[in-house]
């Protein structure tokens, strides 16, 4: 509000300096008191004032805006692109840890795979040593499987004994009968003396030979019972090496079975064993893929990082190559902002002028008593249409900014064309904007006479 009324009033100074330089050009060229160059000149600054207030000040106002927005936006861009390159300087940072820590972990699965190598070959040497293991229960077997056929063989060799005491049985039943053989041959021997004694002297003879046949009786029944005593003594001899050789056999027996039940336990602890180190080697082997399969995990992880860096590290390079462009950028805007800075000072204003201007009307209806509801009611409308313009003004702004940002990415001949047509856009809302603020002013001026006149 307060820019307009400025604006109108030096319009109005300027209308009239323009209509004294034509009185005074008139009558200078009658009374000849100057030149008329000198009226013409005067004529053409007062006409480059008013163009001055009336055109170039607001194109030089929104010149001032674009330069302070895109200033802003210049701080604002090389803010988030510092923040950016930051992050990527980060994220390089963390990329070169990662390259350490998978270094570390390479070196953790070369490792690990040396341990597996040393595992695998420890567990195929065991099942090698239980091969062995089991062939030498095998020959220990039949070691023991011909040991009980040698038990089985004595053992027919002791029933044969049996059948040889059996024998000798026999031969003492021969001896027996041999032995009564012996007393009847004695008998005889003696019924023949006794026969040859009572014959006299024809009997001699007869009784030589029944005393050769009592001595021969006699010589048989010592040889029998010789016989017999040493078949008795071989029958308990060879009864007691029978029990022997049974009692032995028997033991062989036991033996055999104990060596065959502990025989059995080991192999059965060796297939276990067996069965174990093949699930241990099963196990190793799927480890052995799966630090494999994370080997090349890791190999890829790394490839992903390292390309990532690249690319980062293209992205920083790309950053710092549109930091130094911005630079470039902000130094002529830098220029020109001080060049706008000098010449525009005076037509900086903040909403606090509007207020105060508010407070200044408000401070005179109270002085006059005619501060009631229906003036109040008209100053909260004058306010609202102040801030409506002063949005308005900003919207101005913000559509040139926008188009301005728009043409950034444009060639500089058409950036240039589209900010020639953004600066005749902005001057064409702000005449409509000094139009509308006119007509804001005749409202007002409407209401404060009703007011004076009801007054």
């Amino acid at each position: 509000m307060k820019s307009s009324y400025k604006i109108k009033i030096a319009t109005s100074i300027i209308i009239m300096l323009c209509f004294l330089s034509m009185l005074v050009v008139d009558v200078s060229v009658h009374e000849k008191w100057v030149s008329t160059e000198m009226c013409v000149a005067g004529g053409l600054l007062a006409l480059l004032l008013y163009m001055w207030v009336a055109f170039l000040r607001p194109v030089w106002r929104l010149d001032t805006l674009v330069v302070k927005d895109l200033m802003g936006t210049i701080s604002k861009i090389q803010i988030k692109y510092a923040e950016v390159d930051k992050k990527c300087e980060e994220f390089i940072q963390e990329g070169n840890n990662q390259f350490a820590i998978i270094s570390d972990h390479e070196q953790w699965i070369t490792e690990i795979e040396s341990a597996i190598h040393k595992a695998l070959g420890s567990a195929e040497e065991s099942r090698g040593h239980i091969r062995k293991n089991n062939m030498l229960n095998d020959e220990t077997r039949e070691v023991v499987a011909n040991l009980r056929s040698a038990m089985n063989a004595i053992s027919g060799a002791a029933t044969s004994l049996e059948g040889i005491v059996t024998m000798i049985g026999e031969i003492n039943k021969k001896t027996d009968i041999i032995n009564d053989i012996v007393f009847e041959t004695k008998l005889l021997s003696f019924n023949a003396s006794i026969e040859a004694a009572r014959a006299g002297q024809y009997g001699k003879g007869f009784a030589v030979v029944a005393q050769e046949i009592g001595s021969l009786a006699v010589m048989s029944g010592k040889a029998s019972l010789s016989i017999s005593s040493l078949l008795e003594s071989n029958t308990i001899q060879v009864k007691e090496l029978v029990s022997y050789i049974h009692d032995r056999i028997k033991e062989g027996e036991d033996a055999t079975e104990a060596c065959n039940r502990v025989f059995a336990r080991i192999t059965e602890g060796g297939t276990h064993v067996a069965s174990t180190i093949e699930n241990i080697v099963g196990f190793i082997k799927s480890q052995q893929n799966e630090v494999r399969n994370l080997d090349k995990k890791m190999n890829n992880l790394f490839n992903a990082i390292n390309n990532n860096k690249g690319h980062f590290n293209c992205i920083h390079d790309n950053i710092q190559e549109f930091i130094k462009d911005v630079k470039k950028i902000e130094e002529p805007l830098s220029a020109m902002q001080l060049i706008v800075d000098d010449g525009l000072q005076i037509s900086i204003e903040t909403d606090d002028e509007t207020d105060i201007k508010t407070d200044i009307e408000t401070d005179i209806a109270m002085e006059r008593g005619i501060f009631d509801d229906t003036e109040k009611e008209g100053n909260e409308n004058t306010i609202a249409r102040g801030r409506s313009i002063d949005k308005n003004e900003e919207e101005t702004s913000a559509a040139l900014l926008s188009d301005l940002h728009k043409t950034v990415l444009l060639s500089p001949d058409e950036r240039a064309k589209e900010i020639v047509k953004s600066y005749n856009r902005a001057i064409k809302k702000s005449q409509e904007e000094n139009a509308r603020e006119e007509n804001i002013e005749v409202d007002d001026q409407r209401f404060v006479d009703k007011n004076n006149t009801g007054t």
